[in-house]
């Protein structure tokens, strides 16, 4: 036989034992009240067959005669006690031995029990007709062994069916068992070998499992820190991580820290920690999975420090360029009234606007590398926009160009360095105007734009900036002006983005551009204090 048929037989027979056993108690507590004489053979006997039955069921004798032994033993107690005290009740428990074997669901024990039962039957039936079927007829005996022949048949199929089930419900068990040993298995492999420290963990710190990568990430085996409390924490972050794992109930929570690995070594991580709940939906402990970004870190750093220099030095470059150009022209004036000792007011014009163009260019360059040293007020953008078109109306006038501005009933506040402002609008109207050469209408509006922003919209009507241009604006010293130093939208830009706003550019050759600059709405002020215009 095979170990799970072994398994099998061994288990049904320890039942059978027991059950035997069982009954066995009764019959002695039942008779010790109604007939205490009888005890003196039923003792005896039931304690063999409990014997014989218990050695039977033990599992180094497990054959399969075993289950033929113990349904023999079964019979030869039923029918021993028949024959001290012939009584109906006892002759039920024939019966009784016929189902009790079909617990082995195999047709052979079946049909031997079937065998036995319809003997015992015709055999008390014709000996003990008196005492045991006082008003029966000798015909009778045919109904009695065709009923144990339909039963024994009954029991047969019955058990065939539950065998069927049995085997279904153990072959499911085993593709389950199959299915999940293979997730099982794919789940420690992807988990061992992700490149990311994962560790396990509950609310408290308490480490479950870790994978390879957090050994050789933070220097410790798994077998020295599973059931030890995170000990890479730095001390004064303790607090703080655990207040996150105690309120991580949903989704997951990203955070970035540093650690220290066995040796006592600083990394710097990215965690990104999960729950993982039971079938009830509670937490039951957390996945922690941390990234070094400590080697990136500093390569970030490198190439920000390298990034600073060649700006610095593109910008030195530059600056030392456009300086050169108007301080060769003041040399040269100077030579000739080293020569000449005397020069007319066009020469004295031209060299006081050569120096007049390098101080706008330092002023400039100033701005651009003192960008923090601001005052922010929560301020309208409105009057600044008014006073700025105000301020260039007449050099637009002059060049047979007119600005029209328009506004929202209600403008929205906004946090800003109000100088700074005024800045970027002037540079903005100042493109537009000088982008004009044939004069022509600018367009300003003012409004808010989705719930987070203040718009303010500049749209011109002069050459436009080709596609393969639009890209470079921004750029120190990059200019599409005749005498522009390059700046102004460089260092637009940046005053923009310390107010973390933004400038967007859409512009067609020939047609136009227009200008978007957002502000980000101030929520410092009331809507009962937004500037209320009649247009």
């Amino acid at each position: 036989m095979d170990e799970k048929r072994t398994t099998l037989i061994y288990d049904r027979n320890q039942l059978i034992a027991k059950l035997t056993w069982v009954f066995f108690t009764i019959t002695v507590l039942t008779n010790a009240l109604v007939d205490p004489l009888i005890l003196v053979y039923i003792i005896p006997a039931g304690l063999l067959t409990c014997l014989v039955m218990t050695r039977v069921a033990r599992k180094d004798r497990v054959t399969e005669n075993s289950m033929y032994v113990a349904v023999l033993t079964l019979f030869l107690f039923f029918f021993f006690l028949i024959q001290i005290e012939p009584i109906l009740l006892n002759f039920i428990f024939i019966w009784f031995a016929l189902l009790l074997s079909s617990i082995y669901h195999q047709d052979r024990p079946i049909l031997l029990a079937g065998f036995l039962t319809v003997a015992c039957t015709i055999y008390f039936f014709s000996f003990y007709q008196e005492q045991i079927f006082p008003n029966s007829d000798p015909v009778d005996v045919i109904y009695f062994s065709l009923f144990g022949l339909f039963f024994t048949v009954f029991l047969i199929y019955s058990s065939r069916f539950t065998e069927r089930l049995r085997e279904r419900a153990e072959q499911k068990e085993a593709k389950t068992s199959d299915q999940l040993w293979e997730t099982r298995e794919y789940l420690e492999s992807f988990f061992n070998h992700m490149t990311d420290a994962v560790v396990v963990h509950d609310r408290h710190g308490m480490i479950m499992k870790v994978n390879k990568r957090f050994e050789g990430m933070y220097g410790w085996k798994e077998d020295e820190i599973v059931g030890q409390r995170v000990p890479f924490i730095k001390e004064e972050s303790v607090d703080e991580i655990y207040r996150l794992w105690s309120r991580l109930d949903s989704g997951q929570s990203d955070y970035e820290m540093s650690h220290h690995t066995k040796t006592g070594e600083l990394i710097d991580v990215s965690m990104t920690i999960s729950p993982i709940r039971n079938k009830s939906g509670e937490v039951v402990a957390l996945a922690t999975i941390a990234k070094d970004y400590t080697e990136r870190k500093k390569t970030e750093e490198l190439l920000r420090r390298s990034e600073k220099l060649s700006v610095v030095g593109q910008l030195a470059a530059g600056v030392a360029h456009e300086i050169r150009n108007p301080l060769t022209v003041v040399s040269g004036f100077i030579q000739l009234l080293q020569q000449n000792q005397k020069m007319s007011p066009e020469h004295f014009e031209m060299i006081d606007s050569e120096l007049k163009r390098v101080n706008t260019i330092i002023g400039e360059f100033l701005l651009l590398a003192k960008p923090n040293d601001v005052k922010f007020e929560y301020k309208s953008i409105l009057p600044l926009v008014e006073e700025v078109v105000t301020l260039l109306n007449t050099t637009a006038v002059m060049q047979n160009i007119k600005i029209f501005l328009s506004y929202d009933e209600r403008v929205p506040h906004i946090k800003c360095e109000p100088n700074q402002i005024k800045q970027v609008i002037i540079n903005l109207l100042k493109n537009a105007i000088e982008a004009m050469k044939f004069g022509g209408s600018i367009y300003v509006y003012v409004g808010s734009y989705h719930d987070d922003y203040v718009r303010i919209r500049v749209v011109d009507q002069g050459e436009g900036i080709p596609d393969d241009k639009m890209t470079k604006l921004g750029e120190p010293f990059y200019t599409t002006k005749d005498k522009g130093t390059g700046l102004g939208l460089m260092v637009s830009h940046k005053i923009i983005e310390n107010h973390h706003g933004q400038l967007r550019f859409v512009s067609k050759p020939n047609e136009g551009t227009s200008v978007d600059l957002l502000l980000p709405k101030s929520t410092h002020v009331s809507t009962t204090d937004e500037v209320q215009i009649s247009k």
